[in-house]
């Protein structure tokens, strides 16, 4: 065993939380903690002051103790309000699997395999919760919020990937807490502890690079390894492979282009929002319902937090305390989030489609009544002209990038050409050059010099 393993069991939580918790970050961090009674508590902290708030904890009666592992941008801990995550996780209860009598060297063992297996890096970190494990995966640098769709992909392929060992479905959403490291398990009565880490040290735990992590875990189509790789062969990906087509076009995970337009959309309509001040009376139930369909459909709100997280946002609409008390504004809503949760489908006009309402871009500017000014302002809720103009400019970008000249500059320029070639012909059939002799002269063709010398005439 390595003097790093060695040192484990002093492993502290804070040492920990900083791996992915900047001490002078601006976001907020959840430290959640719930007694032998039962009575569950959350704090809601700058990294900057974790430190008190964990010898406030420790100094009294023994208690769960969890940290959120995402960053949030207000003193809450919602999806929605996500700032940024630098670590991707797993929450294996390995008591509820097959492995469930296995020693923890078999636990580790088999963790290993399936990370090698799959083509992606060892952790960074494995923790004993007291009953199963917390595997953790840091990143070499933060995702912002615009990534967490696909960030949220790659814990659900972890999850799949880790089934064998009782990965938690239920524990890998960018709002999860996970147990903190020193404190104690209530249910076993059994410290939290680091039983693995990678790197040549505790604050210098190996970090990966998540455009790494996506591609093994998102793949395309890539080929399969011909063998496996050593036991201790570094992270290496696998080959990668022409992509299958269909009409040229190569393919990706199912739905996750529907997944990022969702999130995209819920981005526009809360910087609409922002730019009203609100949203005036008469439209904010539309406007409710939209937001929440676009919770649903981006794959990052579920059952279990859809109210919470929708009401979080209901309070950036407005401040109207008997509308924020509405408790039967989402009701049929949620069985239909329920029912898109579950993959069921509706038939309409003979296509089978989610139970969650579903938006055109036009229907949506028509419905919010959103003006050409806003839409300047917008990513994705634009109309069809106004697309259109994005797009030239930014084809027309391209061309300048690559070096191709704007149309009336690439007429002015040939037409130049062909007034100083037309003035060499004339010149040289001046001085009694023949039309055979311009045309070896010049490099140019027959018409050319003929062309020229008719205008002559």
């Amino acid at each position: 065993m390595s003097a790093l393993n060695q040192q484990l069991s002093l492993f502290a939580g804070l040492e920990e939380a900083s791996l992915y918790h900047e001490h002078d970050s601006r976001g907020f961090v959840a430290v959640c903690t719930e007694d032998g009674a039962g009575k569950f508590h959350q704090w809601c902290v700058k990294p900057s002051n974790l430190a008190a708030y964990l010898d406030f904890i420790e100094a009294g009666n023994r208690m769960n103790v969890w940290l959120s592992q995402g960053e949030f941008s207000g003193p809450n801990r919602r999806i929605v309000n996500l700032v940024r995550m630098g670590v991707c996780f797993l929450d294996l209860d390995v008591y509820k699997s097959s492995a469930k009598d296995w020693s923890r060297q078999q636990v580790l063992d088999k963790i290993h395999d399936l990370c090698r297996e799959a083509g992606i890096p060892s952790p960074s970190l494995i923790v004993f919760s007291g009953r199963g494990y917390q595997v953790k995966w840091l990143l070499s640098s933060y995702l912002p919020r615009a990534a967490l769709v696909r960030w949220n992909l790659v814990q659900e392929q972890l999850v799949a990937l880790f089934k064998p060992l009782g990965a938690d479905p239920a524990a890998k959403d960018a709002a999860r807490i996970l147990r903190l490291i020193g404190t104690i398990n209530l249910k076993s009565g059994k410290r939290v502890e680091v039983v693995y880490a990678q790197g040549r040290s505790i604050d210098t735990a190996a970090a990966f690079d998540f455009e790494q992590m996506t591609k093994a875990l998102l793949p395309l189509d890539r080929q399969r390894k011909s063998a496996k790789p050593p036991a201790n062969a570094p992270f290496q990906l696998l080959p990668d492979a022409e992509p299958a087509s269909r009409n040229g076009k190569k393919t990706q995970l199912k739905g996750i282009n529907t997944r990022v337009l969702a999130w995209d959309r819920l981005e526009d309509l809360r910087t609409l929002a922002a730019m009203r001040g609100g949203i005036g009376e008469g439209m904010r139930n539309t406007y409710l319902l939209i937001v929440a369909c676009q919770m649903a459909l981006c794959g990052l709100i579920y059952p279990q937090n859809f109210r919470s997280e929708v009401r979080a946002l209901q309070a950036e609409i407005s401040t109207d305390p008997k509308w924020l008390r509405d408790r039967e504004l989402l009701g049929s809503l949620q069985a239909r989030v329920e029912a898109h949760n579950r993959r069921e489908k509706i038939e309409y006009n003979g296509r089978e489609l989610t139970p969650i309402y579903t938006y055109k871009t036009a229907t949506i500017i028509s419905l919010l009544s959103i003006t050409r000014a806003e839409q300047e302002q917008l990513k994705t809720l634009i109309s069809s002209d106004l697309a259109t103009e994005r797009n030239t400019i930014r084809e027309r970008s391209k061309r300048r990038a690559s070096g191709v000249a704007e149309r009336a500059e690439y007429l002015s320029k040939r037409a130049e050409a062909a007034f100083e070639r037309r003035e060499s012909i004339l010149l040289l059939h001046a001085q009694g050059l023949k039309p055979m002799q311009i045309m070896a002269e010049l490099s140019v063709s027959r018409s050319v010099v003929m062309k020229a010398l008719a205008e002559l005439k």
